[in-house]
């Protein structure tokens, strides 16, 4: 049987309104930055993004690794799937704050490495953006957890709700507090998402 392409969209219009939602929320603070501060802070606030960025690759490995596991143990044994779940929870936890530690400790000298002294002032706001790690980590094992119990609306509803809060907060954050401001917003930001999934999880699928 070969599903028409009217029955894929539907069954992945949360998928794909997940990744629409997610592409504006990522670049809110980009947008932010470029018309209401300069070009060079922007590149500041970037140079610093990017180093975030290249951090959840732990997580895109951790979910091409347990994401069959996880599928496969909601259906045939839930006790088994609760254990993996609680065992991703202390691995991902662990290793973010590992990576946050690591950031806090060498952000100057991260940054001097990567692009060099014109960049100092990249390293401020790579040390508040390392605070977003944890929350991002946690948030990819319950995520995984409202997915694999057909629970994926939730989380659609989760990134529509925090685009909703992130636009005025940036706006406001940038505004008055320029590129630090866009670290702050993004950090908070980033642990409402995850207390957003952290509350559907509890209550959907660990009820």
């Amino acid at each position: 049987y070969q599903p028409s392409i009217k029955e894929l969209v539907s069954k992945s219009i949360n998928y794909i309104k997940s990744k629409v939602y997610f592409l504006f929320y990522f670049y809110v603070d980009i947008f932010f930055i470029k018309y209401l501060l300069t070009d060079l802070d922007l590149g500041f606030y970037n140079a610093s993004y990017v180093i975030i960025i290249g951090s959840l690759i732990f997580t895109d490995a951790y979910l091409k690794l347990f994401a069959f596991r996880y599928f496969y143990y909601s259906k045939h044994n839930f006790l088994n799937f609760k254990r993996i779940f609680r065992t991703g929870t202390n691995l991902l936890l662990s290793a973010s704050l590992l990576i946050l530690f690591v950031l806090l400790l060498l952000s100057e000298k991260i940054i001097y490495f990567i692009y060099g002294y014109s960049y100092s002032d990249s390293s401020i706001i790579l040390i508040i953006l390392a605070f977003s790690i944890p929350f991002r980590f946690l948030f990819t094992n319950y995520v995984m957890a409202l997915r694999t119990l057909n629970f994926a609306s939730h989380e659609s509803k989760n990134l529509r709700n925090i685009l909703i809060i992130k636009f005025p907060l940036s706006f406001v954050l940038i505004y008055n507090y320029g590129i630090i401001g866009a670290g702050l917003s993004t950090v908070i930001c980033e642990m409402i998402l995850f207390l957003m999934c952290y509350y559907y999880v509890n209550k959907l699928v660990f009820k």
